[in-house]
């Protein structure tokens, strides 16, 4: 469950691999949502007129682990190194489709999955907001699911969206950067559910 203090933001982040299932529990939430690009829609963009994205500093490196990658994360990666070579991109950049952004109320539910509205951002009301998401599977940095945090970069010379249509509105980059200063997620537990106590009441009613 994720609490948000008066206007507090979760900042774009993404769900490699994941769907999502995410209600509302209470007040307000500004979602901006991005669909990634899948691998068979995969085109060569049309080369700028000169303009290159200059390289992010800030940007992150995807963790290196030792376990050996599935065959579609490997394909996924040698397609995206093609288009980052193109336009000179950070490494970790990807082709999205920004979405509308929308507003949700409690109890809204919504999901994710691997490629349509993987990569969102959260902006609470001013009333503050809760969140409840289960995550199928959940983050793991072992199995080369971590959360990366991007930034939006809209490219005036892009004319190809997913389908090969002009769509120059809703077709962006996404480009990794660090989890930005500004923000700060503080965990907790949960206490006693009284699950014992309950179970000991069950056991003195059949006695």
């Amino acid at each position: 469950i994720f609490v948000f203090p008066p206007n507090a933001k979760i900042p774009l982040h993404d769900h490699p691999g994941m769907c999502v299932l995410s209600r509302i529990l209470y007040g307000t939430l500004q979602r901006t949502s991005l669909d990634l690009q899948r691998p068979h829609a995969q085109q060569q963009p049309q080369q700028s007129s000169g303009n290159s994205l200059p390289q992010d500093s800030s940007s992150s490196s995807p963790t290196q682990t030792t376990k050996p990658r599935s065959w579609f994360q490997s394909f996924l990666r040698k397609q995206s190194s093609f288009l980052r070579s193109k336009f000179n991109l950070p490494q970790g950049s990807r082709l999205a489709q920004l979405q509308e952004s929308d507003v949700l109320e409690a109890p809204h539910c919504t999901m994710l999955f691997p490629f349509e509205g993987n990569l969102h951002e959260f902006v609470a009301g001013p009333s503050g907001a809760a969140v409840l998401d289960v995550l199928l599977p959940p983050y793991n940095l072992n199995e080369d699911r971590d959360c990366t945090f991007y930034t939006i970069h809209k490219d005036s010379d892009q004319e190809e969206d997913f389908g090969g249509h002009s769509n120059k509105a809703s077709s962006c980059w996404v480009i990794p950067t660090n989890q930005p200063e500004s923000f700060h997620c503080l965990s907790g537990h949960y206490g006693d559910l009284s699950v014992d106590d309950e179970d000991d009441e069950d056991a003195e009613l059949e006695e």
